[in-house]
């Protein structure tokens, strides 16, 4: 095979090769909101709000890990059927191949249709009574804010809400695809909320 053939099927074995990557890693290498979790047939959008920043706008400080680290508000429309919500909280910029995970919750009531500010890190609740709270990426329990290396731009971070057909039994330490894994066949509706992020800038010196 010449150089010049060799050269010119490169691209297509490296694209390839990624792809079956992808294929492997499964719902792991895309948010949680586009894999094939929620696509089922019949899944119907519905809207996520928060108080503490708007759709596609910038989060504030206090709701960041450089700042109190503390969860923001959330409200959404109650689905019609749903025994249960559950929450994924990604970041697809960060520097890896699969986006980064900053919160993981579920078996939210079915009657809870807003989250208030600042809930404690704690695998189960109080109130909302029953909700639970897995693993983050960093290896701790409930939410995580959001803490981009400087330097690595604006980040955009996924705020997932799913509304299920029933309650999760899952283990208390149970991270994001254990429950994308447990959420297979219980979607009946998505909703989304995207929040920005760039880690501050130093000080001048």
């Amino acid at each position: 095979m010449t150089s010049t053939r060799r050269r010119a099927l490169f691209p297509l074995a490296l694209a390839s090769l990624l792809a079956a990557l992808a294929a492997c890693r499964g719902e792991d290498a895309s948010l949680a909101f586009d894999g094939a979790v929620a696509q089922a047939a019949g899944v119907g959008d519905f809207v996520l709000t928060s108080t503490s920043f708007a759709d596609g706008q910038a989060i504030p400080l206090r709701h960041s890990a450089y700042g109190d680290d503390v969860s923001p508000a959330l409200a959404w429309q109650p689905v019609a059927g749903a025994a249960s919500y559950a929450l994924v909280m990604e970041d697809p910029d960060a520097d890896r191949p699969a986006p980064y995970v900053h919160w993981v919750a579920w078996n939210i009531p079915a009657g809870v249709a807003a989250l208030p500010a600042g809930l404690a890190a704690e695998p189960v609740l109080a109130a909302p009574d029953g909700m639970q709270q897995g693993l983050n990426d960093r290896g701790s329990t409930g939410y995580f804010g959001p803490k981009p290396p400087a330097g690595s731009g604006v980040h955009h971070y996924h705020v997932q809400l799913f509304a299920l057909d029933t309650t999760l039994d899952i283990a208390a330490d149970a991270d994001r695809n254990a429950l994308v894994n447990a959420m297979r066949g219980h979607v009946l509706g998505r909703a989304r909320l995207v929040g920005t992020y760039a880690a501050p800038e130093a000080p001048a010196p």
